[in-house]
């Protein structure tokens, strides 16, 4: 099963998402879905149900607190070619911890692909094709704009289901922070 570790938002900051969104609901660009924005902490990929049950045991011991995070503006990782649209997330320490924590306790039963360093963000669209022209200058136009506070109070295993009509997600454990 094809599984990831993420941080679910409120629904409120998933309305304002939703409708920054429609800035670039144009040909060659997938939109994410409003119920499927989430902050990717670990990708584990394809695992077995056993490590599935291995990986719950490994985040089970994360003891960390919960933490506020704000959302504001919007980014991108390669100007040489834009492929993903991000929201950016901004906080104290907490999601570097956070990370940090998660990608341990994933590498104790998982042999994770190599990673750049840690940015949180929350994948608004991906780039599939199409003119991309003046695309960055309209993705820096929200590079001010508030999307809201939120605090961070659990993580959840999450299976993804691949489809025609895009990715089914299954929270298969939420693991409470620390109040």
């Amino acid at each position: 099963m094809r599984c990831f570790v993420a941080i679910e938002l409120p629904e409120s900051l998933k309305q304002r998402l939703g409708r920054v969104q429609q800035d670039f609901d144009d040909e060659g660009i997938s939109l994410v879905k409003r119920g499927a924005l989430h902050i990717t902490l670990s990708f584990l990929g394809d695992i077995s149900g056993e490590e599935s049950e291995e990986v719950e045991k490994e985040l089970a011991g994360v003891r960390l607190h919960g933490f506020g995070a704000w959302c504001r503006g919007l980014g991108f990782f390669s100007p040489n070619r834009i492929n993903v649209i991000f929201a950016k997330i901004h906080d104290g320490e907490g999601f570097s911890e956070l990370y940090e924590s998660v990608s341990g306790a994933v590498k104790r039963v998982v042999n994770l692909k190599e990673e750049r360093g840690y940015v949180p963000h929350v994948t608004i669209a991906r780039v599939c094709w199409g003119n991309r022209g003046g695309l960055e200058r309209r993705i820096m136009e929200h590079d001010d704009e508030e999307f809201g506070e939120f605090h961070v109070r659990s993580f959840s295993l999450k299976k993804s289901t691949l489809t025609p009509n895009g990715p089914i997600y299954e929270t298969l454990r939420e693991f409470p922070l620390e109040r």
